[in-house]
């Protein structure tokens, strides 16, 4: 099995990306050419394409609506609780809920592309989970700097 992705060139300088739109918008390859040697600049799983790979560990995973830890299961606000996932293997909410769902790639060209994940449209089970209703978009571009 193998990815969707989205490759990005820079004909000027000869750079590239890849990102994946049903991995959490990760940009999980950026190549850059310095003296007609490509170079990896960012680390990637060896799985990571294949699907398998965890998507916190490779590329740029688009951590939201929290980075981090928060403590337990259950988020409070306004008096509600919200059950959230654990996933740090601790018992505890870790990085959000978007960084291993499928995101809408709603703009591209050649050297730049924009991804957009809206929970109400996108996975509407998260509006049990989260306070509000919550939309990211990102955008990845290659541009070669004078």
């Amino acid at each position: 099995m193998s990815i969707e992705r989205v490759t990005l060139h820079d004909p000027q300088s000869s750079a590239t990306a890849l990102v994946a739109p049903g991995i959490g918008f990760n940009c999980y390859d950026f190549t850059v050419v310095r003296h007609d040697r490509p170079i990896r600049i960012l680390w990637t799983a060896y799985d990571f394409e294949a699907g398998t790979a965890n998507p916190m560990g490779s590329g740029i995973p688009i951590l939201f609506p929290f980075p981090g830890r928060i403590q337990g299961t259950t988020l409070s606000w306004n008096g509600r609780p919200y059950q959230l996932p654990e996933g740090d293997g601790r018992g505890n909410a870790i990085h959000g809920f978007v960084l291993n769902r499928p995101w809408r790639v709603v703009e591209q060209t050649a050297c730049r592309v924009v991804g957009e994940f809206h929970a109400s449209r996108d996975d509407a089970s998260l509006l049990e989970a989260w306070p509000a209703d919550f939309r990211i978009r990102v955008t990845y571009e290659l541009l070669r700097e004078p």
